[in-house]
């Protein structure tokens, strides 16, 4: 057999029957945590968990799946995905998790106070365990997939004892040795070799699922073995965002598919995390210079002395000195147990020394910096991790006399010499130890100061050199002998491992930094529905189009759905070049593409009639005088789990979404019909969710999230059975007699307002008539409206819906007003996506004009019933007036209350505007007649001053 493939095949048996990692399982947790709190990821409400949504999950179980309140499966996904990624994705390989994480490190980082465990929560109580709390935390997710790189599929024992005899977590592809993959050398560009044979990939493909990571373009490894790489972890974000399944055998979704599409959506972002806890790993793989030296080092007794690093490492970070932990590499080294204070508490455990978090435009340059085409003149002024750590650091197997590697330098003269105590003179031996130190070369960060012994003059201890001298001969010479010691070790440490936190911390923000900013469209209506149309509730709490109730039946809901949009992803500035480089969206080549998501629980009490919803009859008191719903058995005001509804795509063509100023961006309609957003939506948020390149990366994922106010039912009916003298109510008259509307326009959002409904009457088919004088015709017009929050900056913003009534053309008979009611739109929110049933059972009323302060609360406004009728929140009747009053009437229900409709009927049909007009026109004035009186002009004139008022902050004075 060739003895090159001898040697390689005799390489795999060792690394089958030991471990071959860089840093052990606890060092490589703790890096991960301290990066993960340094990150942008770490702030519970900063912008990246609020664009995700992640802020409003527990943090003691955010992916937890079981619904309501417990303590469920943890599950994530492990299957190779498609890029783009298909949906549904490939449902095999839903994975529930070990406690192995928990008993190797979990436990131990606990112990020593490094990490912190969440608080209790709803799905834990104060007597459960602080790993058990851990566990499935966010950051948990992260170490999970940061100590799981280092598996290969056979029993092992770790620090703990605890899982001897227990595989790891096995690949549903075959075992194999993933650490063979944890080396890349950038001076020679190749992966681990051992006599000229390569035993797996460079870690830097293997890290991001490429199949050459210095290459622009980026290519894809579609066969890969590594199924938690960057590429992965893009694919489980999207996933994350938009996944949905259709019903298993065809037909209607159930909400039992809503409910499993729920949790696996949960265990899509847990798998995001772990792949990023693999990718972070492979990069902090890069800060132990052994691996990127193509120093392999074996764990077996003939390479002691190339496995100490990484045990004595660990051992600083455990403390643990019991029986079957690391500490026995470091044993057999020495020959004794070392005392215990040769291993000091690692400088990266705590906030001192914090490398500065790096920002660069690719994410292979956060491994090395080094061209495709580069030769080695350039590795002075390399700046990724793997450059470093190769260029600054000796190891076991490439001392000095290695011309391997360039760098540090070969000549140990050039070093300075830090005498280590006194000589020593045994018989005619004089034996004086020194380190040989020299400065950091670092070239992201010169100036940065490492933690460094004060006797080495904050020089880096590189070498141990002995120097031994013959007295007893005439002409002495010294012979030197270089090792590695503890204190070399220590150093090795101290200065790779900030900045494997530093650059892990970076790797984050890279992963998380596509920021899409998701605003209120220019007319400031997000979404619109008739919701007199008929429709039905299921037995599932799904609002039904139609009249037949069956479970499956289409959702009635909103179907389009128009918001701004602009690519706020902060621009980079290139350490390489300094050049700044714009993170631009879109393609030439259509592969960008953008989807909606609403993301909603429901009101599965809701009613056609709105007797599902929080009722207010007229007070003077806002919160006084509710009515709660009564609900059926299995119905609830809020579902406890979410759920989402996927617009179609959206193309982006290069540029589209750049480059916009504040407060601008690029409007955009997106198509729900195939995928409505329920009429009895509650939680409502509006997520856009980008796929394809990003600045410099070929493929990436951007996402803006909008917290929009719920469906807001808005209600005119026909009121001129009475009408408005300027001064009281009075019953109609033949001057004022009761009028019918053939047509009715409705306009709504900001100033000027928008036509966004249009229903065009005929005879014998009017849009609303007088409810006494024509019960079974359309007497009332309710529309629902997605509204935005208000803009930035004007908190009393209200948005203004206006009725415009357009009567028969009857000679003397006076047209109906138009009439125009404001509204901050409704709330039907609660703060956190799981909340108790105390919350869910004390609703608060008007947080649209002022949220409570409370840690956790439940927001239902409530409509309003006029003339013992549930008609809407906002609502307005229509009525007569005589021209030139001008002035606003009383609620129809103050005294003297108007007599009671027997029954109202909304008007069932109608055009929404909103959905087919690509741009959505003024409101239309009311048309003139020679036949009737003329339209009150100074009126008009005065509501549209009122929508400008409320456009702007400004109380006009009809609350």
């Amino acid at each position: 057999m060739n003895i090159r493939l001898s040697a390689a095949i005799a390489f795999s048996m060792l690394v089958a029957s030991s471990e071959i990692h860089a840093y052990e399982l606890a060092t490589h947790a703790l890096i991960t945590y301290r990066a993960y709190t340094r990150s942008e990821l770490f702030d519970p409400e900063g912008p990246v968990q609020q664009r995700l949504g992640l802020d409003r999950l527990d943090p003691s179980g955010p992916f937890t799946t079981a619904t309501p309140y417990s303590f469920g499966p943890h599950y994530y996904h492990d299957n190779q995905a498609s890029n783009p990624p298909t949906l549904p994705p490939p449902a095999q390989y839903e994975r529930d998790i070990q406690p192995f994480e928990r008993e190797e490190a979990f436990t131990l980082l606990l112990a020593r106070g490094f990490i912190t465990a969440p608080p209790p929560g709803p799905y834990f109580g104060s007597g459960d365990s602080p790993e058990v709390r851990f566990e499935n935390s966010l950051p948990a997710w992260l170490m999970r997939g940061a100590i799981r790189e280092d598996d290969f599929g056979i029993p092992l024992k770790g620090p703990m004892g605890a899982s001897e005899g227990a595989p790891r977590d096995p690949d549903p592809s075959g075992e194999f040795l993933r650490v063979s993959s944890h080396f890349y050398d950038p001076v020679h560009n190749i992966p681990l070799t051992v006599l000229g044979i390569q035993q797996g990939s460079k870690a830097t493909d293997w890290a991001l699922g490429l199949t050459n990571a210095l290459d622009v373009s980026e290519p894809e490894d579609t066969g890969r073995r590594q199924h938690f790489s960057l590429r992965d972890f893009y694919n489980n974000l999207y996933w994350a965002m938009t996944l949905e399944r259709p019903h298993v055998g065809g037909g209607p979704r159930t909400a039992r598919d809503r409910e499993r599409d729920s949790d696996e959506r949960k265990q899509r972002f847990a798998t995001s995390l772990k792949s990023l806890g693999h990718v972070v790993h492979l990069l902090q793989d890069m800060a132990q210079p052994q691996h990127s030296r193509n120093d392999q080092h074996l764990g077996i007794s003939a390479f002691i002395k190339k496995r100490l690093f990484e045990p004595f490492t660990e051992t600083r970070v455990t403390q643990n000195f019991g029986n079957g932990n690391y500490t026995g590499v470091v044993t057999d080294f020495f020959g004794y147990p070392p005392p215990h204070d040769w291993f000091p508490q690692p400088v990266f455990a705590g906030a001192s020394g914090d490398y500065p978090i790096p920002a660069f435009t690719h994410a292979v340059q956060y491994y090395t910096t080094r061209g495709p085409t580069d030769n080695n003149s350039t590795i002075p002024s390399r700046k990724g991790l793997a450059d470093f750590s190769n260029k600054n650091f000796f190891t076991v197997g490439t001392m000095p006399g290695d011309t391997d590697f360039p760098y540090p330098s070969q000549t140990l003269s050039g070093y300075a010499q830090v005498q280590i105590g006194d000589a020593m003179v045994i018989g005619n031996e004089h034996t004086t130890n020194f380190y040989l130190t020299a400065p950091v070369q670092d070239a992201l960060n010169p100036s940065f100061r490492d933690q460094l012994p004060s006797y080495t003059n904050g020089q880096v201890p590189l070498l141990s050199l002995s120097q031994l001298q013959d007295l007893s001969d005439l002409t002495p010479a010294a012979t030197n002998e270089v090792s590695l010691d503890l204190t070399n070790y220590v150093a090795m440490a101290d200065v790779n491992i900030p900045r494997a936190i530093g650059y892990s911390a970076g790797m984050m923000n890279f992963a998380f930094r596509g920021e899409l900013e998701v605003a209120a469209p220019a007319d400031r209506v997000v979404a619109v529905l008739n919701q007199g149309a008929t429709h039905t509730m299921n037995a599932q709490g799904y609002p039904c189009t139609g009249t037949g109730a069956a479970d499956g039946c289409p959702i009635f809901g909103f179907e389009k759905v128009r918001v701004r949009i602009r690519n706020t992803t902060p621009v980079i500035t290139d350490p390489t070049t300094g050049t700044p480089i714009a993170q631009g969206t879109g393609s030439l080549n259509n592969t960008a593409s953008i989807v909606a998501v609403a993301r909603y629980h429901r009101n599965s009490c809701y009613k056609p009639d709105l007797s599902g919803e929080r009722v207010q009859s007229y007070v003077t008191v806002p919160t006084t005088g509710i009515t709660e719903p009564t609900c059926s058995a299995g119905q609830t005001v809020r579902t406890d789990y979410q759920e989402i509804s996927v617009s179609a795509p959206l193309n982006v063509s290069a540029g589209e979404l750049d480059n916009l100023p504040d407060g601008g961006g690029i409007d955009k309609l997106f198509d729900f019909a195939a995928d409505p957003i329920p009429a009895n939506a509650t939680d409502l948020f509006i997520q856009v969710v980008y796929r394809g390149p990003l600045g410099s990366e070929a493929s990436s994922v951007a996402v803006g999230n909008f917290d929009v106010r719920e469906p807001t039912f808005a209600a005119f009916w026909n009121n001129t059975d009475y009408w408005w003298n300027g001064t009281s109510w009075f019953s109609h008259t033949t001057t004022y007699p009761n009028e019918g509307a053939k047509d009715f326009w409705a306009c709504a959002g900001g100033a000027p307002v928008k036509l966004v409904f249009f229903y065009q009457g005929a005879n014998g088919s009017p849009a609303m008539v007088d409810p006494i004088a024509g019960s079974n015709h359309a007497g009332m017009v309710r529309l629902g409206f997605i509204f935005p929050p208000p803009d930035p900056g004007i908190p009393a913003q209200r948005k203004s819906i206006r009725g415009v009534p357009v009567n028969y053309a009857i000679a003397g008979t006076p047209q109906i007003p138009q009439q125009s009611v404001s509204t901050p739109a409704v709330f039907r929110q609660a703060n956190k996506e799981h909340i108790a049933a105390g919350t869910l059972a004390a609703p608060y009323n008007s947080c649209a004009s002022g949220l409570p302060t409370v840690s956790e609360y439940w927001c239902f406004d409530a409509v309003q019933k006029r003339r013992n009728q549930i008609m809407g929140a906002p609502m307005q009747p229509l009525y007569l007036q005589p021209i030139g009053t001008g002035t606003i009437p009383p609620d129809v229900d103050a005294a003297p209350a108007q007599p009671a409709f027997a029954g109202v009927v909304p008007l069932a049909t109608g055009t929404i505007r909103f959905n087919t007009d690509a741009t959505l026109a003024n409101c239309p004035a009311q048309p003139t007649s020679a036949a009737q009186p003329a339209v009150d002009t100074d009126a008009v004139r005065y509501m549209e001053l009122q929508e400008e008022a409320r456009d702007i902050g400004i109380d006009d004075e009809q609350e």
